[in-house]
């Protein structure tokens, strides 16, 4: 499909509230581009359309490797269009969506050059005013850019027209200036990347709230929860960079991007700094689910444990093995008291258990043991087989997914260890609540002789398509129609964007095939809406209704773009923040045209 005179759409990549983004060949040159497109309904809508060529205008006056680079821009079939350079790579939201925390090197490493694009940008007297996790690229080659500047302000010779009549920016990431409404700068920036290395570094957003306003307020009046609180234990040094760039005061946060790079640069140091940046290629990589994972201190305790366990079974063994030797070369008044020290080795040391194994590769930890059996859980596989099926390439996900972070790795396998919970083949799963089995208590044990390897398969098909994954380890996208494990008790967790998390025990039997056909459930909030009688509602551009609304409205959770329009009153248009199972009350006021 040929669209416009030089750029010939090849596919879709993603659609927004405001625009779509498709990549694109450039025919003249015979390149690959992204065309970032503005819906044509808002094309008539003067607060999109400034935005978008103010976007346009701010980024093609930039011009450093960690910003998105502008090709070209104008309006066709009067349409708006942007041309950019296509990122081979993934969002930093898809990479925290996938690993959901980063050891601290790398997430400064992606932190350092972010500094470096602000530090351009603010030179050039522009403040991105929306950096977030969805706004920054990472490339195929390690490479961090900086996209979407479509809230993007001159420093010098701004109107206050926005400050004065909304907020914008993703909620999550404001700086406490920009949630109260005030005009913000250059500071406003870091403290949004603060939040960004913040979430990166402990897993959890610091001022997630239960809704639009409950986030606002945590940025303007909470301080972020220490990490320790989520089990992260940071150097002193790392906190200390957190907690300057975080203050709510912006006179004593970092002053410019450049202080806060050089902060990261003396805390590592530029040996340490070139290592890290040179593999945060590995947070794409299909084969690197062991190397990048975070290891925090009780990971590293747990480390140092297994391996001490290890170690006492191997020493244990030599000496029942130099004793079985000498009961066979000792005169016979001997081979008694010989026969007496092998009785009591006959009892091995407990070697790892199920969950410490799994907080082991969660760990990155794979040598040492591969190939020990355990009771009922058949062999200690490493982290990713060469048998193991990994996902095909596509345009949209062209990375495999890794295993588990450590806690949930020990939450999969505490649940493969809990004798106590029922299973069922077949399951129900309502909104809301959590996955409920039925079916009676079957046991693990067989006849078969000891040392026998028994082993099942379970077939997996999921509407819609999902990631799944089998005690912490991705193992495919569904449908699978086979996957073999060991006999027993197993978790699966399939996940798919803007669904339910789907988690379910299920029980392989020797020589059988458990299938499960899943139906997903979205997740969904609710906008409750409060404005004048008569306004038009439109909700991502399309047209709800007049108010007074009958009633809230349903929308799948996430960001979506929310206009209120009447003759005589100026336009109310704004992003909001909608959270799974909660009701976002808006009370919107419409300013009267004079």
């Amino acid at each position: 499909m040929s669209d416009g005179k030089n750029y010939q759409i090849l596919e879709l990549v993603a659609t927004g509230g405001t625009a779509v983004l498709y990549r694109a060949v450039q025919t003249s040159l015979d390149r690959v581009v992204a065309v970032k497109k503005l819906h044509h309904h808002l094309t008539t809508d003067e607060n999109f359309t400034r935005r978008f060529i103010l976007e346009a205008k701010a980024a093609a006056s930039l011009d450093h490797e960690n910003i998105v680079k502008i090709i070209d821009f104008g309006v066709e079939d009067g349409t708006y269009m942007m041309v950019m350079e296509f990122i081979e790579g993934e969002s930093f939201r898809e990479i925290l969506d996938t690993w959901k925390q980063l050891p601290a090197n790398l997430a400064l490493a992606v932190c350092h050059q972010v500094c470096m694009g602000l530090e351009h940008a603010h030179a050039k007297g522009i403040i991105h005013r929306d950096i977030k996790p969805g706004n920054v690229m990472l490339t195929r080659m390690g490479r961090v850019k900086i996209t979407d500047f479509g809230l993007a302000k001159l420093a010098q010779g701004q109107t206050q027209h926005t400050a004065a009549n909304s907020i914008l920016g993703t909620p999550l990431y404001m700086s406490p200036e920009q949630a109260f409404g005030e005009s913000v700068d250059q500071r406003s920036d870091l403290f949004s990347l603060g939040t960004m290395l913040y979430e990166s570094l402990t897993g959890h957003q610091p001022f997630d709230g239960e809704n639009y306003m409950g986030v606002i307020q945590n940025i303007i009046h909470q301080n972020a929860p220490n990490p320790a609180r989520f089990g992260v234990d940071l150097p002193s040094g790392v906190e200390a960079i957190l907690l300057k760039a975080m203050h709510k005061n912006r006179d004593t946060r970092f002053q410019s991007a450049r202080e806060f790079r050089q902060a990261i640069e003396k805390h590592m140091g530029l040996d340490a700094l070139k290592e890290a940046t040179e593999n945060l290629r590995s947070l794409l990589a299909a084969d690197a689910a062991t190397m990048v994972l975070p290891k925090t201190e009780r990971a590293r305790t747990k480390k140092r444990r297994l391996r001490r366990s290890i170690t006492v079974a191997f020493i244990v063994g030599a000496v029942a093995g130099i004793a079985a030797l000498g009961y066979f070369c000792a005169p016979d008044t001997m081979k008694g008291q010989i026969a007496e020290i092998l009785a009591h080795t006959e009892k091995k040391p407990a070697m790892p258990t199920a969950v410490e194994q799994n907080e082991l590769f969660a760990a990155g930890v794979t040598d040492g043991f591969a190939g020990v059996s355990l009771p009922g859980n058949g062999p200690v596989q490493p982290a990713a087989p060469a048998n193991s099926p990994v996902p095909e390439d596509s345009a949209a996900r062209s990375v495999a997914q890794p295993i588990a972070s450590a806690p949930a790795a020990e939450e999969a396998a505490r649940a493969s260890n809990a004798n106590t919970l029922p299973e069922n083949p077949t399951t129900t799963q309502q909104p809301g609540d959590a996955v409920t089995s039925k079916n009676d208590d079957s046991s693990t044990e067989s006849d078969e002789p000891a040392g026998v390897e028994r082993t099942g398969w379970l077939s997996v098909a999921s509407e819609p398509t999902a990631e799944m994954t089998i005690d912490g380890r991705y193992v495919g996208d569904t449908p699978r129609s086979r996957v073999e494990l060991t006999s027993g008790r197993h978790t699966l967790e399939c996940r798919s964007p803007k669904y339910e998390p789907y988690v379910e025990r299920v029980n392989i039997s020797t020589g059988e095939i458990s299938s499960r056909n899943i139906v997903m459930t979205k997740l969904v909030g609710r906008i409750s809406l409060s404005t004048i009688e008569g306004a038009e509602v439109y909700l991502d551009g399309v047209f709800i209704g007049p108010t007074p609304l009958k009633g809230p409205i349903e929308v799948e959770a996430g960001h979506h773009q929310l206009t209120v329009k009447k003759a005589g009153y100026h336009v109310w248009n704004n992003s909001v923040a909608v959270d799974a199972k909660q009701l976002l009350a808006l009370k919107i006021t419409l300013s009267t045209i004079y």
